[in-house]
């Protein structure tokens, strides 16, 4: 008799190897179909991150990373965005909640360990050697001086109606310059609190409800992040010694980063072949052209006046008409709207002020602009080609960097804001003692570790 699991349309045969959708092969890594067939097995039973990890990589030393990216492939191949074959239960594990037939034999457990058949779990006893001294409670004030974190702003039709904001992550630190795959379904990341030429590394999450997972650990300063037109791949640029400014893609599933364009930066797809990025003429003459990724049919767009100055991100209208040019001359300059044809200097666009980044809606109707003005950065719209700019967010908090959804009903930005917490550190884990406003200056405990004083 065949192993074999049914849940929604999928079946997973473990003595076939394989995971189907209908007659459709759906392909996975080895890794990525044990953690799936491990749940499986133990559908309705919560179960633990470690427990998986122990189950899935015994003899190799692995950080929850791992397990993260393979929960990415797998939702991916079950379009699991929503959660309603796997539930994530946060800070404790995951949980298969679909109903499914055919349930598996059951195995002795000295069973051997065929391939697709996932090995016993190992438990690992807590060591006794602990040193109570270094696990004694340790009182920790974190403070995110402008933390960013990515939020959905889902724009209201009628006008009387204020925005609606969604949270998508919770990191202690920033989360910046948020970027759509083309169907909406993952938004790529720096978990940073610097959106251009930072050394922290890039992040993907799974709309709505996904945990992030980290792709890169590249320590070279890097900025942009755009999708591949199928979003299997990721491009960011990179500022490296004596090379200049180049373009590398990798994986939205993980892997290593490889070299796309040389003299390339904020590159951007236009479709499967052409490209648009920003190339140096002669250094610093920074401006925007289109090519194939091989550079052949090359052209110019773009190329600011001024010899020293710099067109870093570059974003085409969906008729691809037209591009939205951000610039900097040494200062980040307003927006400028230049046709894709090339031969015109354009013209500016969006309010007078610093704008760092842009975006089009999915119809071509509104520009949006990230702006800086008054000491403040704020989004702002304007109806293309003609239209009055239009402050759309305000406010304490300030908000860098734009992405549009596709249905073009929501924005995705990262919301600053100053905040500074006090956090207990024990044998128990960390916990958070304030968890508003902005707490400074020497916090003290007492034993039994009762009483907390700051100043808030």
């Amino acid at each position: 008799m065949r192993r074999q699991y049914r849940f929604g349309d999928y079946k997973l045969d473990l003595d076939g190897g394989f995971l189907r959708r209908g007659d459709e092969e759906v392909t996975l890594r080895a890794k990525s179909f044990a953690v799936l067939t491990y749940l499986v097995e133990r559908r309705g039973r919560l179960v633990t991150k470690a427990e998986l990890i122990e189950a899935v990589w015994q003899d190799a030393a692995v950080t929850d990373n791992s397990l993260a990216q393979c929960l990415l492939e797998i939702r991916r191949a079950l379009d699991d965005d929503a959660q309603q074959l796997i539930r994530t239960v946060p800070r404790r594990g995951y949980l298969f909640v679909a109903p499914v037939t055919s349930p598996p034999i059951e195995f002795p457990h000295n069973a051997g360990h065929n391939a697709g058949e996932v090995a016993p779990m190992l438990v690992l006893a807590p060591s006794k050697h602990l040193n109570r001294k270094v696990l004694g409670a340790a009182i920790l004030l974190v403070a995110l001086a402008g933390g960013g974190i990515l939020f959905r702003i889902v724009r209201r039709r009628a006008t009387i109606e204020p925005a609606h904001y969604t949270q998508l992550t919770s990191f202690t630190d920033s989360a910046v310059a948020p970027a759509l795959s083309p169907d909406g379904r993952m938004v790529a990341f720096y978990r940073s609190n610097v959106a251009f030429l930072t050394a922290d590394q890039i992040y993907v999450k799974l709309l709505p409800n996904g945990e992030p997972v980290q792709l890169t650990h590249d320590p070279r300063l890097k900025y942009n992040l755009a999708f591949s037109p199928d979003g299997s791949r990721i491009a960011y640029t990179v500022l490296e010694d004596q090379l200049g400014w180049n373009s590398y893609t990798i994986s939205s599933l993980g892997g290593d980063p490889r070299l796309l364009l040389p003299n390339a930066a904020g590159l951007t797809w236009l479709d499967d072949h052409r490209l648009l990025f920003s190339e140096i003429k002669m250094v610093p003459h920074m401006g925007i052209v289109t090519a194939t990724e091989n550079r052949s049919e090359h052209r110019e767009i773009y190329f600011p006046t001024h010899q020293r100055a710099m067109a870093h991100y570059s974003y085409a209208s969906p008729d691809r008409k037209w591009a939205l040019v951000v610039e900097m001359d040494p200062d980040w300059l307003p927006c400028r709207l230049v046709r894709l044809t090339g031969g015109s200097p354009g013209r500016n666009v969006g309010p007078p002020s610093a704008c760092t980044s842009a975006a089009w809606s999915p119809d071509g109707g509104w520009m949006y602009f990230g702006v800086a003005m008054a000491g403040r950065q704020h989004l702002w719209r304007q109806r293309f080609p003609d239209g009055q700019p239009e402050r759309i967010t305000s406010g304490s908090t300030e908000e860098k960097g734009v992405a549009v959804a596709p249905d073009g009903r929501s924005l995705i930005t990262s919301i600053f804001m100053q905040q500074a917490s006090v956090w207990i550190h024990d044998s128990k884990g960390d916990r958070a003692v304030s968890t508003e406003g902005y707490a400074s200056g020497r916090p003290r405990y007492f034993p039994p570790m009762r009483n907390v004083f700051t100043i808030c």
